[in-house]
C-alpha cells in the first residue's frame, strides 16, 4: 500500500472513541485510516502520546465473497492473471472458512495491537486470540516500549 498520511482529528482521540470498552481496552477504535501504514516518524506527536502504549482489539471476521466480487476484485489488478473457475473458487471458498473456524471456532479473531514503536510504519501486533477474554488478558500482560517518543 502507498503511504498516505491522513490527519489525526479529535474523533481519533482515546476521551472521544464511542467503541466498546472492556476494562478499559478498546474494542475497535475508530483510528486514523492509515494508522497501520504511517511510518512512525511520520506521526503527529499527539497521536504517539495518545496511543503509544495504549493497547487495543480489532476483531476480525471470515466474509465470503462472491464470485462476481472476485472477478471485479482480480480484473482492477493490473496483470493478467489465470481466473479460477466458479466452482474451484466456491470450493476454495469452503476451504478457507473451514480453516478459518478451525483456527477461530467462534467465527470471530481477537487482535491485539499496540503502538510500541518496535515497528517502524505500524502499530505492533501482539497476538491473535480465539476469544475476547484471552485478548484481554494479553493487553494486561507486560507489553515491550521501543522509546519512539
Amino acid at each position: 500500500m502507498e503511504n498516505q498520511k491522513d490527519d489525526y482529528l479529535p474523533e481519533h482521540y482515546p476521551e472521544n472513541q464511542t467503541c466498546e470498552r472492556v476494562e478499559d481496552i478498546f474494542i475497535n477504535p475508530h483510528l486514523r485510516e492509515s494508522f497501520n501504514f504511517t511510518p512512525n516518524n511520520d506521526r503527529d506527536s499527539l497521536e504517539w502520546e495518545h496511543w503509544y502504549g495504549r493497547p487495543f482489539i480489532e476483531i476480525d471476521e471470515h466474509s465470503d465473497e462472491s464470485y462476481q466480487d472476485y472477478v471485479k476484485r482480480m480484473s482492477s489488478i493490473d496483470i493478467e492473471i489465470k481466473l479460477d473457475t466458479e466452482s474451484q473458487f466456491y470450493e476454495r471458498q469452503k476451504e478457507l472458512k473451514d480453516a478459518w473456524l478451525k483456527a477461530w471456532p467462534t467465527g470471530k479473531r481477537y487482535d491485539v495491537r499496540c503502538l510500541t514503536g518496535g515497528a517502524w510504519d505500524r502499530s505492533s501486533s501482539l497476538g491473535m486470540f480465539a476469544s475476547l477474554g484471552e485478548a484481554i488478558e494479553r493487553c494486561h500482560q507486560g507489553i515491550a516500549l521501543y522509546g519512539c517518543m
